[in-house]
């Protein structure tokens, strides 16, 4: 709610010359006494003269009245007072025998009765009775819940056989089929159980290590202990002694009457050595089942082995190498030279007189031809390969020349005694499978040695040039550049880098906010004007140019030639771009007196009344003087003359009073709101009058309300805002009411 503050004067008058008198004199009082409420008694008796049910002859009732004006409120003879139980143990309950009356519930007192015991605070009536084996009426309800039908000592509810005294928690267990000690469990741990041996092999005897004393036999338990191998269902008193190295007969004895003869295997032939021999169930590592190895020292032989020349008998016949499988072929070598003929030959271990083992001569009369002999230019083949003068000894070497371009590979050389097909005499082609690539060819990049001189793309005529890339982005400068096939470390192939000095600088970065053009665009901070400190926008109509989906929202502004500051933009109205110059709001934010102050530019003020309220800055002439109000904001945003303001303002009773919002623009004064109740502008001073604008004002109401928002165009440059009011308050009452205002400009 808003409110006008009025002065108001008691009980005075004004005289012709303006002069207030005020009448100080005391009244006396002449009425008579009276009995207003009709009851009988008059003011001076009655203590309530306004309520005909209160007098000295009244009725006290419980209402929190002093009913009958002797000076005490529903006292405890009030004819409607209730009755309440005294509650000594403070439980809640009180006794049915003690009572009181009283209009509300005394302090040691109860509205409920029925404790059995006032002087235990655990007994009255809903207390928890809740253990059977207890005897005592806590409830007050003339019952308990312990029983013990069979007088064993022990409750009904905790005896699991209250009819039968032997039966109780106390008891001892037997068997019986019976749960003599009430634990859940019949015949568990009875005292009189037998001991049961584990049968883990089933064979109907057990063993000593795992027993069971229970009334009846467990699964897999016997009553005798006289297995001696109880994981053994073979072993067992009486059983059938096997050679197993085991007592099956449990006799204390192990395979007797049972055991083998085996023989020693040294060689691992599988047959053994008759000399040594050992007695087992099972061969000992090492031993076979016979012995008719006659080398226990060989593998290789025993019978049925295979005969091989090796002057050994291995298959154990008596007879060293006979038909032996492994013999060779022996070739007779006639010229002596340590080459036979395949044409002559026999088979044998060793080589009879006149043979050798090779059948490669190819002329066995002539003892300088054979396989090794060294060939010469003679039209004969000296070594027996078959071919005629193939690497004489005096033949010439030739270099294949694969690609036909006249130079020969090094590495593919030939000894011929004439010419080949496909060589030449030299030797210095780096690359015989390519015709292009020889001495005589020109260089390329192609990452090949064309000209054979041992460097690869030296001098190539299609070079590339490369651009120093000095911080390693990817992106050159146009700084320093060579001319080469292969990139060099530190090179691109672009010089799109426009600060090769910053690694995070270059056409595909991402555009930050820091006052640098991140993306090599050409532009600063293109994208981000306004989200920092470090790259603010010269208003927000540049914000919106430079995004053009911005939304509503505090910008970083600088000006040209102002401080960095952060200003609100509307981004919404009218195609947004409005850059925020001035606000201040006193009804929906609490802005207060002195932020006003520090907001606008004070030109003038002599405000007879200059204050706030809760919800508005108020100013007002309270004298017959005449009063001036000025207040102006610079406009440093560079805009168009376009303007959106909201000024919520009320003015009353503003005769001889006005009230101008105004902007300076090309030179101008021009008008935004303005109301003008001055009639006689000799009641003020030139010096105040100065602060009225050159315009005239269209409206000469005496009470008005501005609110907005508003938009106008003042057709060129803003430079200042104003807010101007002249107040003269003889006989009006004038009074001016600010609860916000706000001004953009674009």
């Amino acid at each position: 709610m808003r409110f006008v503050p009025f002065l108001f004067l008691l009980l005075s008058c004004r005289d012709k010359d303006g002069v207030v008198h005020v009448d100080t004199q005391e009244p006396i009082d002449t009425a008579p006494l009276v009995d207003a409420d009709g009851d009988g008694f008059n003011e001076d008796e009655d203590c309530n003269d306004n309520d005909p049910t209160v007098s000295p002859d009244g009725e006290e009732i419980c209402d929190d009245v002093d009913n009958d004006c002797d000076g005490e409120v529903d006292e405890d003879d009030a004819t409607d007072a209730s009755s309440w139980f005294i509650d000594a143990d403070g439980d809640g309950y009180g006794d049915d025998n003690a009572t009181t009356t009283a209009c509300e519930m005394p302090a040691g007192a109860a509205a409920q009765g029925g404790d059995c015991d006032d002087s235990d605070a655990d007994f009255h009536p809903g207390a928890t009775e809740d253990d059977c084996t207890d005897p005592t009426d806590w409830n007050c309800d003339g019952s308990v819940g312990f029983a013990d039908g069979d007088d064993d000592g022990f409750a009904a509810c905790e005896d699991c056989n209250d009819a039968e005294a032997a039966v109780n928690a106390d008891a001892t267990e037997v068997c019986n089929d019976i749960d003599d000690d009430c634990d859940g469990r019949v015949d568990d741990e009875a005292a009189d159980a037998p001991t049961w041996y584990g049968d883990s092999d089933g064979d109907g005897y057990g063993g000593a290590q795992f027993t069971s004393n229970t009334c009846d036999a467990p699964n897999g338990y016997v009553s005798n202990h006289d297995d001696c191998d109880d994981l053994d269902a073979s072993s067992f008193p009486g059983g059938v002694e096997t050679c197993d190295s085991a007592d099956n007969d449990c006799d204390g004895t192990v395979d007797e009457d049972v055991l083998l003869t085996w023989y020693a295997d040294a060689d691992s032939d599988g047959y053994g050595d008759a000399a040594t021999s050992s007695e087992a169930c099972l061969a000992p590592a090492g031993y076979t089942s016979n012995g008719d190895d006659c080398d226990d020292t060989d593998p290789a032989t025993h019978p049925g082995a295979l005969e091989t020349c090796n002057s050994a008998d291995n298959d154990c016949n008596g007879q060293v190498d006979d038909n032996a499988l492994d013999t060779s072929t022996w070739f007779a070598d006639a010229d002596g030279d340590g080459h036979g003929s395949a044409s002559v030959s026999q088979e044998a271990c060793d080589p009879p007189t006149g043979h050798v083992a090779s059948d490669d001569d190819c002329n066995d009369g002539d003892s300088a031809v054979h396989p090794g002999a060294s060939e010469t230019c003679n039209a004969a083949d000296d070594n027996c390969d078959g071919t005629i003068d193939n690497g004489a000894s005096d033949a010439s070497t030739w270099f294949a020349d694969g690609d036909g371009d006249g130079h020969g590979n090094a590495n593919s050389p030939t000894a011929s005694c004439n010419q080949p097909s496909g060589y030449v005499a030299s030797n210095d082609d780096c690359d015989d499978s390519n015709g292009a690539v020889s001495p005589s060819a020109s260089e390329t990049c192609n990452a090949v040695d064309d000209d054979c001189d041992g460097n690869v793309d030296n001098g190539a005529s299609d070079a590339t040039t490369w651009h120093a890339d000095l911080d390693g982005d990817g992106y050159g400068g146009t700084w320093s550049s060579q001319v080469a096939c292969d990139q060099p470390t530190g090179f691109v192939d672009n010089a799109d880098d426009c600060d090769d000095t910053e690694t995070a600088t270059n056409p595909v970065s991402n555009e930050i906010c820091d006052g640098e053009d991140n993306d090599c665009d050409g532009t600063d901070d293109n994208g981000l004007l306004g989200s920092g400190a470090v790259c603010p926008a010269v208003s927000c109509q540049a914000v919106l140019a430079d995004q053009p989906a911005a939304v509503d929202g505090t910008r970083h502004i600088q000006p040209v030639g102002a401080a960095l500051r952060s200003t609100e933009c509307d981004m919404t109205t009218d195609g947004g771009g409005w850059t925020r110059m001035a606000y201040w709001n006193r009804e929906d934010d609490g802005d207060t007196l002195a932020e006003f102050e520090a907001e606008f530019t004070e030109l003038a003020n002599n405000m007879g009344y200059w204050a706030t309220n809760s919800d508005a800055l108020q100013w007002g002439d309270l004298d017959a003087n005449t009063d001036v109000m000025a207040f102006s904001k610079d406009v440093d945003v560079a805009n168009g003359g376009e303007i959106l303001y909201t000024v919520d303002y009320e003015g009353h009773s503003m005769e001889q009073s006005a009230t101008y919002f105004f902007v300076d623009a090309g030179g101008s004064e021009v008008d935004l709101k303005c109301s003008n109740g001055i009639h006689d502008d000799t009641v003020y001073s030139s010096s105040e009058l100065a602060y009225r604008p050159s315009y005239t004002c269209g409206s000469t109401d005496t009470n008005w309300f501005w609110t907005g928002p508003y938009q106008a165009d003042a057709g060129a440059e803003i430079t200042s805002f104003h807010l101007h009011s002249l107040h003269y308050d003889i006989d009006y009452g004038d009074l001016s009411e600010l609860f916000d205002v706000a001004f953009y400009v674009r």
